[in-house]
């Protein structure tokens, strides 16, 4: 008799639990894309640099190369 008293007030507290919380459904938003230019994509992002090496008639020479604007920096420096 417990065991049938017990359950049906399982039963009876779940079904009014699903009616106080009922579920939803929920739907992605697409994705807001804004066109960055270069210039503003850039902003906070440090430049990296390498050193190039070559040998002319024996002698090395070093020269310092940016990475992220693909362009040399200064002259040909004998080491």
């Amino acid at each position: 008799m417990k065991r049938k008293l017990l359950i049906k007030s399982l039963v009876t507290n779940l079904l009014v639990l699903t009616m106080l919380f009922p579920c939803y459904t929920a739907y992605a938003q697409q994705p807001i894309t804004n066109p960055i230019s270069k210039e503003e994509s850039q902003i906070g992002k440090a430049n990296r640099y390498v050193w190039k090496y070559k040998e002319i008639n024996g002698k090395i020479y070093k020269r310092l190369y940016d990475l992220t604007e693909n362009r040399w920096i200064g002259d040909w420096i004998l080491v």
